[in-house]
């Protein structure tokens, strides 16, 4: 399933802006795990606070009761795979992932950019991506 920058389709930026404040994607999504987030686009905000941290606010629908709270059996959750990261693409984790060079150019094309157009490219073991394109400007 290929998912754009968050679920409603609509473009998701972080407020302070990463490239401005020099978080890198792989500190960006160390933040979110530290926070619990492995699903990128469940993040309706990622805050760069004053003191470095980054604070995080998922989107409504993705704060359900717990799983034991709710009596549901869930499987476990696989962390994704970075692709792409400030657009260089990391071929070393395209085989974690079963892919190859010409899967990612076949992403590229279907979000019609280059991979230097790429902010962070994510696709989880099941195969579900999460892509967020650089901010112009």
């Amino acid at each position: 399933m290929r998912q754009a920058c968050d679920p409603d389709g609509k473009r998701k930026t972080f407020a302070g802006e990463p490239q401005k404040t020099r978080i890198t994607p792989d500190e960006l999504t160390e933040f979110l795990r530290i926070e619990g987030i492995t699903d990128l686009a469940s993040v309706k905000y990622a805050i760069l606070e004053t003191s470095g941290q980054v604070s995080v606010l998922p989107y409504a629908k993705f704060k359900p009761a717990s799983a034991k709270a709710a009596g549901v059996q869930v499987e476990d959750t696989n962390l994704p795979v970075t692709v792409i990261s400030d657009g260089q693409v990391l071929a070393e984790n395209l085989p974690k992932l079963g892919k190859n060079r010409a899967w990612v150019d076949d992403v590229l094309r279907d979000y019609a950019c280059r991979a230097k157009d790429v902010y962070l490219l994510s696709c989880e073991p099941g195969g579900k991506l999460y892509f967020c394109r650089k901010e112009r400007g």
